[in-house]
């Protein structure tokens, strides 16, 4: 199945696509192949619009990692087994927003959002900027399939205990926020099965758009 099967109405106005799942599942896998894909469709059509891809983890962690007071605040929270409050959240992408969104491009957003108040909040933000009618892309994979590839992953923060930390998580907090964007006619919900390989999952994508 080639990408040339498939195109994006690029001319129709600026579109929105959102990825969210469990750690683990593909979403920033996705998201990136995605803005590929999109880049390489403006490339053919001579679109003018650009693409904005907003990975909301990657800057997290450089909060996280830049040694402010309230960066050792969220890591002490972290450490005791906390939830960090949602304003952390939406300043996470708020802030990338408010800097780099011009209104005329498209936007991929990677990890957002991961509470019913950020939910609100996010929906509320695309309303203020516009957006309307966005993709929303839920991924689905088992827990014993994402806990795999954290594990793979290497990455430092990949612990035992840090990902079923994480699964719980999902299930407690982002699982109810996600139903808010299932149930809301206002987006284009698409569940897509993320346990197979990334190419088939990128062209499961590809075709719902």
């Amino acid at each position: 199945m080639g990408h040339n099967e498939y195109t994006v109405d690029m001319e129709s106005g600026p579109q929105t696509f959102i990825f969210a799942g469990k750690s683990g599942v593909g979403k920033g896998t996705q998201g990136a192949l995605l803005n590929n894909y999109l880049r390489d469709q403006a490339a053919l059509t001579g679109s003018e619009f650009e693409l904005l891809y907003l990975e909301t983890g990657q800057k997290f962690r450089s909060f996280m990692n830049g040694g402010t007071y309230a960066a050792k605040r969220a890591e002490e929270m972290i450490d005791r087994g906390g939830l960090l409050p949602a304003f952390l959240a939406v300043w996470n992408w708020t802030d990338s927003l408010n800097a780099k969104l011009k209104g005329t491009e498209h936007l991929i957003v990677d990890g957002t959002p991961r509470t019913i108040a950020e939910a609100q909040s996010f929906d509320e933000a695309l309303v203020f900027y516009g957006r309307t009618n966005p993709y929303f892309f839920y991924l689905e994979a088992p827990d014993e399939i994402v806990t795999e590839r954290l594990k793979e992953r290497g990455r430092a923060d990949d612990t035992p205990e840090a990902i079923v930390r994480r699964l719980a998580w999902f299930r407690d907090q982002v699982k109810p926020a996600v139903g808010l964007f299932r149930d809301n006619p206002k987006y284009r919900f698409v569940e897509i099965d993320s346990s197979g390989e990334t190419e088939d999952v990128h062209q499961a994508i590809i075709s719902s758009l």
